[in-house]
C-alpha cells in the first residue's frame, strides 16, 4: 500500500469516532476529559489549551512525514491510524470547549474512546515492527 492510498483509513477512522461518541452521547454514561490521555495534566487555565494545539500541530506534520519517507507499510500503517485517532480527539477538543468524550470503561482501565483505542493499536504497530526488525 503506497503513501496516499494509506490514507483512506483517515475519514474512516475519524467518522467511525465521531459516529461512536454521538451515540454515547445519546445511550450511555460519558466523560468529558479535558487532560490528555486518561485524563492527565487536565488544564486548570486556557493557556494549557494554546500550548497544546501548538505542540499537537508540530507532533502531527513530524508523523505525517515519518510516514511519507518509511519503507514499512506496517510502520506507515501504525502512523496513519494514530493521526487518525489524534485528528479525532482535536476535532472533538474543537467541538466540545477543549474537552475529549470518553466512553468506554473496561474494568479498571480509565475511561477512553475509539480514537485513544486507535493511537494505541497504532502504537503498538510501530513498536512490533520495530522489534520485529531488530531481532
Amino acid at each position: 500500500m503506497n503513501f496516499t492510498k494509506s490514507f483512506f483509513l483517515l475519514p474512516v477512522i475519524i467518522f467511525l469516532d465521531q459516529a461512536t461518541k454521538f451515540l454515547a452521547r445519546l445511550y450511555l454514561n460519558i466523560f468529558y476529559n479535558g487532560g490528555i490521555s486518561f485524563a492527565l495534566f487536565a488544564p486548570e487555565k486556557q493557556e494549557f489549551n494554546i500550548i497544546f494545539a501548538v505542540c499537537f500541530t508540530a507532533v502531527l506534520f513530524l508523523l505525517v512525514y515519518m510516514c511519507a519517507k518509511t519503507k514499512s507499510q506496517f510502520i506507515r500503517f501504525g502512523l496513519i491510524i494514530i493521526v487518525s485517532g489524534a485528528l479525532s480527539n482535536f476535532l472533538d477538543r474543537l467541538l466540545n470547549g477543549g474537552r475529549v468524550v470518553d466512553w468506554i470503561s473496561i474494568w479498571r482501565l480509565p475511561v477512553f474512546n475509539l480514537a485513544d483505542a486507535a493511537i494505541s493499536f497504532g502504537f503498538i504497530l510501530v513498536l512490533y515492527d520495530i522489534y520485529k526488525s531488530h531481532s
